[in-house]
């Protein structure tokens, strides 16, 4: 969900300064499975708010990570996952690794029924704006 609601903001020009041309946007889970079909609130959040979604879940992996300028985890137990995937790596570029909504956490809406999920997409329409452009200043 948040890899859609960020395209859409940079799509649609409410993320200063940064052209869809300029970024790529992907998304995996900690505690994904590869090929799953998204979950169901998910689907019908996004529709509600005009926002297309395709593919399937996508397990996170070390390669993954390392290609990565941002990883921005929802939460952080998924920041400890994501950075224990290449914290002993060596060589390269490692990215730079902090919670979306850094300093806070945003809740897991997995299994808590579709108005958590409308929660945490408000919380990304709202906060991602401001969050993205300066992540993303040159």
């Amino acid at each position: 969900m948040a890899e859609a609601i960020a395209r859409h903001l940079v799509e649609t020009g409410q993320v200063n300064g940064v052209s869809s041309k300029d970024v790529f946007f992907a998304s995996a889970g900690t505690w994904a499975m590869d090929g799953h079909a998204f979950y169901a609130e998910t689907i019908e959040v996004l529709k509600e708010l005009h926002i297309t979604i395709d593919g399937k879940s996508k397990k996170v992996s070390a390669d993954m990570v390392r290609a990565a300028t941002f990883v921005l985890p929802m939460t952080r137990s998924h920041l400890h996952a994501v950075d224990g995937l290449v914290s002993g790596l060596q060589g390269g570029p490692h990215p730079r690794i902090e919670l979306i909504l850094a300093p806070h956490e945003v809740d897991d809406p997995v299994g808590m029924g579709i108005g958590a999920y409308r929660r945490v997409a408000e919380q990304f329409l709202h906060l991602l704006p401001a969050r993205l452009s300066e992540m993303l200043r040159v």
